[in-house]
């Protein structure tokens, strides 16, 4: 993974920044958090794993945002806002990520990992059916 964003990354930089790092950095985090995730599954439930994840994170967004901008107003708060926000976060990511942590519990995480690795190439291709994006040599360089 840290070659493929390499490989998209160095292309348009004219040099390293902070950003470029970040995400080479970013990259490089998740297996450790997967090992950790298959370790704590074998003790909790994958829901209370969701639900403290949740917490942690949840307060941490909420403080990193009211540094830099200030509350919405309840206006916002449309019915389809809503519905938008309830569907993206309980059924997508949600759903998603309760699989993923009973798929590393039950598979050994290099399998799990080799069998999301097809993710790129979806979202490639559908980019490409859908919304008619152009598909570049460093993508499908950094695909391979």
């Amino acid at each position: 993974m840290v070659v493929g964003a390499l490989i998209l990354l160095l292309p348009k930089a004219a040099g390293w920044q902070i950003g470029n790092v970040i995400i080479v950095m970013a990259m490089a985090v998740p297996p450790l958090g997967n090992v950790a995730m298959q370790r704590a599954r074998k003790e909790v439930s994958a829901e209370f794993i969701m639900f403290f994840r949740s917490v942690i994170s949840g307060v941490v967004l909420l403080l990193v945002s009211l540094i830099f901008d200030p509350l919405p107003s309840l206006t916002v708060l449309t019915p389809g806002f809503v519905m938008v926000l309830l569907i993206n976060g309980i059924l997508l990511f949600g759903v998603s990520k309760i699989l993923w942590l009973e798929a590393i519990n039950l598979l050994p995480i290099t399998k799990t990992i080799s069998l999301c690795s097809i993710t790129p190439l979806f979202t490639l291709v559908f980019s490409w059916m859908i919304i008619n994006e152009r598909i570049t040599w460093f993508q499908l360089l950094s695909l391979i």
